[in-house]
């Protein structure tokens, strides 16, 4: 058995950093000593966790004793351990028995043609074409009584809008994995895409759709087939995807003919867009074949009429049967669905608000900490926090509940061939004592890979645990023996763990001993610290930029989530590719002839990703225009490559709830004043509907009012933009004799720009005959007038003053391929995962350290001047719903510099995903 860690070492390992007497933000008391706390003291600093941060507690229940702890209080992103809770609250409130009921009613027929029949969701996540055949049963059963009807209606209102939790990244959401929830739904919200090379270079592979059986589709889908056959051996870029607010497949790119002349095949499962027409469309083909005829095709309703008669109806398997295929295989839809049950439970609709005040109720009942934040019933969103302890305590509770067994027996049963999930043998097969069994739940994203659960371990008591590592790539620690893997192994083992050898101080991250002016900086960026929950992560790195050396640092080599903190980087790219950006310098050209002041022919307008547009100087291409002699056009076009709402214009990793916000519009050639616009919200009589107008009267987009005027406050106004188009759907109250103004980003930043222009032009007095039209590629041309591209920086100083990703989309766009020629060369040897360089994805992670080195690296060269004159006059702080960054240069009076970065997680979320960056004097 390997010998302790002396506890000088233990402490430099598990110590939490105080930001002040009264705030202990790992909530870590003393560790208990005894071989499972040691080994997992090994397992936490070997290489494949060294960079993240862990959060892992068991708990005996048999004795009522800790047994290890490593972190307990930190809060980490759980991911799918968050379908534990969504389980325990639905078995505390609807009980293993519960099922789902779908019904069908039917209407009356006008005119003496016979009415529609209406397909009525019940929030069935399970309700199959196949296999079990659900809707083929109702469908025999409704045929019997029914031989004509309009069509199939489908009802899905007892789940309200909107379908995704907040926070799910928008590039899941063409995904199975990311279905949306409805109450009416059938097939899980997936179909099966498979591609097929063609039989020679050049020509179109073959698409098919396909269910988990061979099920005939009904005319729903539209496949967009634009790939093509490559040589073997050239590069597969073959994408499967959907486009967001359609049920359109699109098939692009190139793939490669197989070697040895097998036949290259690549699959996607992608989620359905309308799941309830898609589940009516079922059903109508369903009955269509049992010989009922129809005169329309499917579509969706609101509700069914009281008139309406149920004559069929489906009941789901049961409650305990579902939650073993839900847990067991991690299925993002069937918890989706529970949760939003669990609001119905409350007696109103399955709304995101009431599932998440009944979850609070359950967690009240469970005493579990009010400050663990559930957005979700799936764990599917980053936005989610829990600490160990706080998942432990859950286990705890459920298992004195008279549910426990169905609770307990939904989970993986490790090395159980019928029960253990995708965590089956021989993929995954444990070595654990003879009588020890585990039941577990997995939880991964990008940047996690979590196990929580139970362990009858070796000496048969039962032991409830929780392992919760973020910040390192879930890839490198997605295999059968990895750190996290032995962690939970060793909890089995328990009284008897399996000891490491001995570990010594040089096995250990490095502890930094600080400085005095390290402590003294320290105290100083403390101070700036927002209101924090317990458990929140901190880390900090303080170097000095003339030695290099690092005075102090806490977590400084710790994958954090960043924030805005990825604009440095971007900042750092753009100066290092030369000292200005004259290449994105805003023009208008002419086409055709000008003849006595009619321009016969287009105007031109290109505004070359300049990040810093401004009206002002788009009022002085107009006057340009105006002093050629121009008084009629007969036209406006501006130039963008892509237009329209198209989901490449915006980061891949962003939340699919910031689409139209007034900080994340899409990319685009064109952007004036940041793409800013408004919806002005004016209270009329109480019980009316405010008034809403569009600021400026010209902003290209369309409004759904459904807001409503009360007597007491506060108001409570909120917006989403629709899928695929430009209608903003306005929701919520507004106090009567108030207004508000609601800032938007229009979905298309050019043609808002060239309506701008259109304005200009004719406050000039120039008229505009034609319509305003985009074009891909500027036409031949003339050019009529350009305003100075702007330089390097402005353009670093246009990302840093707003939380508005314009200007870093615009830079990155400027780049091109020489945006990330190598991170580490910016960054030195601290590792980090950006997925994209606006800082708006969730999933992006930094270390303090890496920061540090790259504002010691700026300091040092002369072309990042913009860069470090800007951190040098202030720290700049940028702020999103659960994070907080400083970072930037801080001078003592003994004229000595230092670069410091402080990166907070965890924060107290105000229920808002919002970002702000604001400058400060240090």
């Amino acid at each position: 058995m390997g010998h302790r860690l002396p506890r000088p070492i233990l402490a430099a390992l598990a110590s939490p950093l105080l930001i002040a007497p009264s705030v202990g933000f790992l909530g870590v008391g003393l560790s208990p000593s005894n071989s499972l706390q040691t080994a997992w003291e090994h397992l936490v600093v070997e290489p494949g966790l060294v960079h993240s941060s862990v959060s892992a507690y068991a708990y005996d229940l048999t004795t009522g004793k800790v047994l290890a702890a490593i972190h307990p209080g930190l809060r980490q992103t759980p991911a799918s351990v968050t379908k534990l809770f969504t389980s325990a609250a639905a078995l505390s409130r609807l009980g293993p028995a519960f099922t789902y009921q779908t019904m069908v009613k039917v209407g009356p027929g006008t005119g003496g043609m016979p009415g529609p029949i209406y397909l009525v969701g019940g929030g069935d996540p399970w309700l199959e074409a196949n296999g079990s055949a659900n809707l083929q049963a109702l469908a025999a059963t409704v045929a019997k009584q029914i031989r004509r009807a309009s069509q199939v209606i489908g009802i899905s209102s007892l789940f309200t809008a909107p379908r995704y939790g907040m926070g799910w990244p928008y590039g899941d959401i063409p995904l199975n994995d990311g279905a949306g929830t409805t109450a009416l739904m059938a097939e899980r919200n997936e179909i099966f895409v498979t591609v097929t090379q063609g039989s020679a270079v050049g020509l179109r592979p073959s698409v098919r759709l396909l269910f988990n059986a061979g099920l005939s589709l009904p005319s729903y889908f539209e496949v967009i087939n634009q790939a093509t056959t490559g040589k073997t051996g050239s590069q597969d870029t073959l994408s499967i995807t959907r486009r967001m607010g359609t049920n359109q497949i699109v098939v692009q790119g190139a793939l490669p003919l197989g070697a040895n002349a097998a036949p290259d095949v690549q699959s996607a499962v992608l989620s359905v867009g309308n799941p309830a027409r898609f589940a009516a469309s079922l059903f109508q083909n369903a009955l269509a074949v049992d010989g009922v005829q129809f005169s329309r095709s499917a579509a969706v309703g609101v509700s069914a009429p009281k008139t309406a008669r149920t004559i069929a109806s489906h009941r789901s398997a049961a409650l305990s049967h579902y939650l073993q295929i839900q847990n067991q295989f991690s299925i993002n839809q069937m918890a989706e669905n529970l949760y939003r049950e669990l609001g119905v439970s409350l007696g109103g609709s399955g709304s995101l608000a009431n599932a998440a005040k009944a979850m609070a109720k359950f967690s009240a009942a469970a005493k579990i900490s009010s400050q663990r934040v559930q957005v979700d019933g799936s764990g599917l969103s980053p936005l989610n926090e829990a600490s160990a302890k706080e998942v432990v305590q859950l286990l705890s509770y459920a298992s004195r509940q008279p549910w426990f067994a169905t609770f307990r027996n939904s989970l993986m049963h490790l090395d159980h061939v019928n029960n253990c999930g995708f965590l089956c043998p021989p993929t995954w097969s444990y070595d654990l004592p003879r009588q020890a069994n585990l039941w577990v739940k997995t939880g991964n994203l990008s940047n996690q890979w979590n196990y929580a659960g139970y362990a009858k371990a070796g000496n048969g008591n039962l032991i409830a645990f929780a392992i919760l590592d973020d910040g390192t790539p879930t890839r490198t620690l997605a295999y059968h023996g990895s750190p996290v893997d032995q962690m939970m192994e060793d909890t089995a083992f328990w009284p008897n763990v399996p000891q490491p050898g001995p570990l010594t101080a040089s096995d250990l991250p490095r502890r930094l001993t600080p400085t005095a002016n390290g402590t003294a900086i320290w105290a100083s960026l403390a101070s700036t610290l927002p209101a924090m929950a317990k458990g929140s992560l901190v880390g900090v790195s303080v170097e000095n930029v003339l030695t290099g050396k690092t005075v102090f640092a806490e977590r400084g080599n710790t994958l954090i989530r960043s924030g805005l903190l990825p604009r440095l980087v971007l900042a750092d790219a753009l100066l290092s590719n030369g000292p200005t950006t004259s290449d994105a310098a805003p023009t208008v050209s002419k086409t055709g002839t000008l003849q006595g002041g009619i321009l016969h022919g287009q105007l031109v307008l290109d505004g070359h990703h300049d990040p810093a547009f401004r009206s002002s100087e788009l009022l002085q291409l107009a006057e340009a225009v105006k002093r050629a002699g121009i008084d009629q056009v007969g036209g406006l076009e501006y130039v963008n490559p892509k237009t329209g709402f198209q989901a490449s214009r915006w980061p891949n990793a962003m939340p699919w709830n910031d689409f139209g916000r007034a900080w994340t519009p899409p990319s685009s050639n064109l952007v004036v004043n940041q793409d800013q616009a408004g919806l002005q919200v004016v209270a009329n009589s109480v019980g009316e509907r405010a008034s809403v107008s569009v600021v400026p009267r010209w902003t290209p987009v369309t409004v759904q009012n459904e807001t409503t005027t009360t007597a007491k406050g506060p108001s409570n106004l909120s917006f989403h933009l629709k899928f695929g188009t430009d209608i903003y759907v306005l929701t919520g109250s507004i106090v009567e004799h108030s207004s508000q103004m609601v800032p938007i980003a229009p979905p298309d930043p050019g043609y808002f720009a060239a309506m701008a222009f259109r304005q200009d032009l004719a406050a000039v007095g120039v008229t505009v005959n034609g319509p305003v039209q985009h074009v891909t590629l500027a036409p031949p041309s003339s050019l009529l007038a350009t305003t100075p591209g702007p330089t390097t920086s402005k353009a670093v100083s246009e990302m840093l003053h707003a939380a508005n990703i314009s200007a870093a989309q615009s830079v990155a766009s400027v780049l091109g391929p020489k945006l990330w020629p190598d991170i580490g060369k910016l960054m030195g040897a601290s590792p980090n995962y950006l997925v994209e360089p606006t800082g708006v994805a969730a999933d992006n992670y930094l270390t303090p350290r890496g920061i540090t080195t790259l504002l010691t690296a700026s300091w040092k060269n002369p072309a990042d001047a913009p860069l470090t004159h800007f951190l040098s006059h202030s720290l700049w702080r940028s702020q999103s719903p659960e994070e907080y960054d400083v970072a930037g240069y801080l001078k003592l009076p003994n004229h000595e510099t230092y670069a410091v970065c402080l990166m907070v997680s965890g924060l107290l979320w105000n229920h808002h995903f919002t970002a702000n960056v604001l400058s400060v004097a240090p």
